[in-house]
């Protein structure tokens, strides 16, 4: 039985038809990247203010072959500082605080040893802060043990300081952490307590927590992939990412924030176009990035677009300002294995093409002989410093961007190849001439980036 409900949100109207997907075509995008016995997504598409899709597949539990349901809920990862950055930007809109303050006025005893380190820079991810948690060492090592925020604090305060503030963006998820601990010295409450009380119930956001290890009604098991098969997570203390990806939550609250923030209903004019800037280097060079937002297009659609990974857990949206339209996608595994992760990016992208009537290729494969394979092989130069080698081994077709990691693409019709579990993408084109070249479409661009074929592979 179909339910409707209406949530009027600080006068925006959101329409929800609980478990409906009317847009059949989004929903076979859906179930194309999972099956019976898999890991699962749950995903929402949005537009001016209407649900056109809530559909969620796979397993919320493979023991339990528990189907996934939009009302689960996830750990979002780096989701979660979008928060961060508009609570602190919601205090310096009421003069709480200053994009400009040093942060020793915050946390005693920081010496970054780079010169002065301001809020502004900690949004950024230009503070000069490289933290070495997202290293494999430290996720191996450290990252059971328990820790609190100020243990973190004082952890990570001297001696991670490695560039002057403003010269390069370094993410850092302790940048974010520190943020959090601002929040908590300027408003006299814990940061879970200021989102909850600013933001979460105000939006009617029900559904969104900080994590912790208490029982999480709806929450999903997550999963990461040995090679093909999928198996429990690693441990994490999501302590260590205080307001930075340790926050919970479902599809349709992540919607209502987007819908409350693009509409100026948290944030006013000159805030939220601060929020959605591109970050401007000391060298007056801009990035393509806001504060944790990536800016891009589809096409010639503009977007931004935003991804969050934990253990066991990984996510992503896009939003098309132009249209008014919002996409995110939950999945209850990650990609720190490798294996058979599908990354929510890939799953976002293909709804949005779909959405747009972007042009895909079918991603078909077609057998390919080892002897027809030669004609395709060899180092094409994008430029001077760039080079990209097709190489064949053991049967299969090996793409690598100079010393960088192999991958496997599988040739498609028309003398593609495509990335598994990519929308990238590239043909070969005038074969077997001098102007042999390698056409490569990054992600969902619709121009190609054009490398010319240099030195043949000789087998």
């Amino acid at each position: 039985m179909r339910i409707n409900t209406l949530a009027l949100i600080f006068g925006l109207a959101i329409t929800f038809h609980a478990g409906a997907c009317s847009n059949t075509s989004l929903k076979k995008q859906l179930e194309q990247f999972t099956t019976k016995n898999s890991v699962g997504f749950s995903a929402l598409v949005a537009t001016n203010g209407k649900v056109l899709c809530e559909a969620a597949v796979g397993n919320a539990s493979i023991e339990l072959s528990v189907p996934m349901k939009n009302q689960h809920l996830f750990e979002i990862g780096s989701l979660t500082k979008q928060f961060t950055a508009v609570a602190v930007l919601l205090l310096a809109q009421e003069n709480k605080l200053s994009l400009n303050d040093d942060i020793s006025l915050y946390i005693p005893e920081i010496n970054s040893t780079k010169g002065k380190v301001t809020i502004g820079h900690l949004l950024a991810h230009t503070s000069g802060l490289v933290d070495p948690i997202n290293e494999p060492e430290f996720l191996a090592t450290r990252v059971q043990e328990n820790i609190s925020l100020a243990q973190l604090i004082t952890l990570f305060k001297n001696n991670n300081w490695q560039y002057p503030a403003g010269d390069r963006v370094q993410y850092s998820n302790v940048g974010y952490s520190m943020l959090a601990y601002v929040i908590e010295q300027v408003t006299g409450q814990s940061y879970s307590e200021f989102l909850s009380a600013r933001i979460f119930k105000p939006l009617g956001m029900t559904h969104t927590y900080q994590a912790s290890f208490a029982v999480i009604h709806n929450k999903v098991t997550g999963y990461t992939f040995a090679d093909t098969t999928p198996r429990q997570h690693d441990f994490l203390n999501l302590n260590w990412a205080y307001g930075a990806a340790d926050i919970i939550s479902n599809t349709k609250d992540l919607y209502r924030f987007t819908q409350a923030l693009m509409h100026k209903q948290l944030l006013n004019s000159h805030y939220l176009n601060l929020f959605l800037s591109r970050i401007t280097l000391n060298d007056k060079s801009q990035t393509d990035g806001t504060f944790n937002y990536s800016l891009s297009q589809i096409g010639n659609t503009a977007t931004i677009t935003m991804s969050g990974s934990t253990m066991g857990y990984s996510s992503h949206s896009i939003f098309l300002p132009e249209q008014d339209t919002y996409i995110v996608v939950l999945s209850n595994s990650d990609g720190i294995n490798g294996g058979s992760w599908i990354p929510p990016a890939t799953v976002a992208g293909k709804l949005a093409a779909n959405l747009l009537s972007f042009p895909l290729p079918d991603y078909s494969a077609v057998d390919v002989s080892a002897q027809n394979a030669q004609q395709y092989l060899g180092q094409y130069h994008l430029e001077e410093q760039v080079v990209r080698t097709l190489d064949y081994v053991n049967d299969a077709f090996i793409y690598q961007r100079n010393d960088g990691p192999k991958y496997e693409v599988i040739p498609m019709k028309d003398h593609g190849f495509y990335f598994k579990n990519s929308l990238s993408y590239f043909y070969i084109k005038h074969i077997g001439t001098e102007q042999q070249q390698m056409d490569f479409y990054n992600f969902l661009s619709n121009q190609p980036q054009v490398a010319k074929l240099k030195k043949l592979k000789v087998k």
